[in-house]
């Protein structure tokens, strides 16, 4: 058989049909991997612009889907007014997306972007057949070429990606050429960026009519799925009923894990009857149908065994975001589970419309994630404040430390540091009164701590500081450094390795080695100055030991500085903040997030 390939004026005039097709789309790609490129380039340098490349990068990942599915429902006349009004309202709600995103994003924000991109990755899905309902056969070869397509876009940018840093670091070992690290990321951003996007949006159907009338189905995907996923479902199957009835017969309550287990099962079980659903019905393939049916009735006791874990889950600690999406799953699996087990129409389009729904439900609005689980933890707090009479008629009464348990000592601890992770310290600001409003408003670390103090409780760990776990120490922020006695002054962010110029032209070199956990500075061929951080930190631990205990202490500018000099070097580091990580006794990790250093050169 002869193999053709398209010449490079057929490759050209495929990208201007898709630039044509899409233009907005491929836009919008263009725009997140510039800002992409340009923030790996500027990442522990100018920090201060990064947020400003993530909100454009966050805006452009909502709106590649987004757009995509507004053009593919114009194609099909399904949109009222056409398709501009939607570009318009779209174009519109991504700037307020941009211009309302947080120079310092919490939880909530990213909980509320990955549930809107999964949600608009889900509508480009369905777009192109909302009111076609009875185009089932078209909805699936539809959705077969997309899912065939990511596989391909994503094989063929990972090769390509492979081959080029091969090639970079090919010319670096062979001709001395100095390629920053930071070069192949920017080459991954490109090809992940624009390549995967374009190459992926050539394959998106246009012709729908003739998808609905296709018979085409690849016999790979037929053998993979009958010979692979669904012995893999039915073997998992198997252990979850066995399970079942073990936890039956002990009369036990079942394992929280077990929930993860049961919807990853029923996932790639659905997954799996949906690859061969266009084949349900032919003369040899009868066995699909019976195979569905039972796999959704023996689903039902699974269902209500994840509803049984995921209750004693939320009876103990209430609900939190990850406890409230394994609930919705659980209703919308008995949902799914009863529809096709009951339906005569079983349409296979209401999974992908459904879970869509789901998630833009959970991402907004007083049934969303975020505001059921901080209400959740919100009661749960009072609960506990009120049976230990720290919350009573109105007022916080502090107690001794003795007077409380372990156990509430630690679930206070967790819900505080809960709603401090989401910024939302404030919203349990009136259980600690005025003086606990005062502290909430520093919005710094030690604010649970403090607040944990003002009730007359303490935070619980099982061991001190110097035993494991991670500590941070930091001084109040100055933006003043005095400087006196030393001739430069630059600061490092985030980097391992920095190489910087002085206004007389020495080069500075700056080098931690975080497995040694030392400091080098090197200022052109003069001997290096190293600073050997772990008795430094040791030290810090020790003094610190008894406020550490709450994973967080104030130390002074001068408790955090560090010098050193030699012949020809005087230097001088200040940490900010000191992130430590322990492991029994022994310093595993130390975050340096900014490093301020002075140095003095002494001849």
């Amino acid at each position: 058989m002869k193999l053709s390939f398209p010449s490079l004026q057929q490759l050209f005039a495929g990208a201007i049909q898709v630039a044509t097709r899409f233009p907005f789309t491929l836009a919008l790609a263009l725009i997140g991997t510039v800002s992409a490129v340009i923030s790996a380039n500027d990442f522990g340098i100018h920090e201060d612009n990064i947020i400003e490349y993530v909100k454009t990068i966050f805006s452009c990942q909502l709106g590649l889907p987004l757009l995509l599915a507004i053009s593919l429902m114009g194609e099909r006349k399904i949109l009222p007014l056409g398709v501009w009004p939607w570009r318009i309202l779209a174009a519109i709600a991504l700037f307020s997306y941009y211009w309302t995103f947080p120079s310092e994003p919490s939880i909530p924000h990213f909980i509320f972007h990955i549930l809107f991109t999964i949600g608009f990755h889900l509508l480009v899905s369905y777009a192109p057949y909302i009111g076609y309902n009875e185009e089932q056969n078209g909805f699936w070869q539809y959705n077969e070429k997309l899912f065939t397509g990511i596989l391909t876009a994503l094989l063929y940018t990972y090769v390509l990606f492979a081959g080029l840093a091969l090639s970079l670091g090919s010319v670096q070992a062979l001709f001395d050429v100095d390629i920053k690290l930071e070069r192949y990321t920017q080459l991954f951003f490109i090809l992940q960026g624009l390549f995967n996007t374009w190459f992926f949006l050539s394959i998106v159907p246009k012709n729908f009519e003739a998808l609905n009338t296709s018979k085409a189905y690849p016999l790979g995907l037929k053998i993979f799925t009958q010979y692979v996923l669904l012995p893999l479902v039915s073997i998992y199957l198997l252990i979850l009923l066995g399970y079942l009835f073990k936890i039956i017969i002990n009369w036990s309550l079942p394992k929280g894990w077990v929930s993860y287990l049961v919807i990853g099962f029923s996932v790639v079980g659905i997954l799996s009857l949906l690859l061969i659903h266009p084949i349900r019905n032919n003369k040899n393939n009868k066995w699909i149908l019976t195979y569905s049916r039972l796999f959704y009735f023996a689903l039902l006791p699974l269902v209500g065994l994840l509803t049984v874990a995921i209750y004693t889950r939320l009876s103990d600690y209430g609900i939190t975001e990850n406890r409230y999406f394994i609930m919705v799953l659980a209703a919308w699996l008995l949902g799914i589970t009863l529809y096709f087990i009951f339906s005569k129409q079983k349409n296979i389009k209401i999974i992908p419309l459904t879970l869509s729904l789901l998630a833009f439900a959970a991402a907004v609005g007083p049934f969303s994630a975020t505001n059921v689980s901080l209400k959740s933890q919100k009661n749960r707090l009072v609960s506990i404040l009120t049976s230990n009479q720290i919350w009573q008629n109105g007022q916080m009464n502090p107690v001794s430390s003795e007077s409380i348990s372990k156990e509430d000592n630690r679930n206070i601890s967790s819900i505080l540091y809960y709603f401090q992770a989401r910024e939302r310290l404030a919203d349990v600001g009136a259980y600690f009164g005025e003086k606990g409003q005062a502290i909430i408003a520093e919005n710094n670390y030690s604010s649970v701590d403090k607040l944990m103090d003002l009730a007359g409780v303490s935070s619980y760990k099982e061991s001190n500081a110097t035993a494991y776990g991670l500590f941070r120490l930091s001084y109040p922020n100055e933006n003043i450094i005095p400087i006196s006695g030393y001739d430069y002054h630059f600061v490092i962010k985030h980097n391992y390795q920095e190489e910087l110029e002085l206004p007389d032209g020495k080069k500075v070199k700056y080098t931690y080695y975080n497995h040694a956990k030392n400091i080098e500075l090197q200022v052109g061929n003069k001997a290096p100055v190293v600073l050997e951080l772990t008795p430094f930190v040791n030290d810090l631990l020790v003094k610190y030991d008894a406020q550490l205990r709450r994973s967080y202490a104030d130390a002074s500018r001068e408790e955090l500085s560090l010098e050193k000099e030699n012949e020809d070097l005087k230097v001088k580091v200040i940490f900010p903040e000191l992130s430590i990580s322990l492991n029994k006794k022994e310093l595993r990790e130390l975050n340096l997030r900014e490093v301020y250093v002075l140095i003095k050169l002494k001849k």
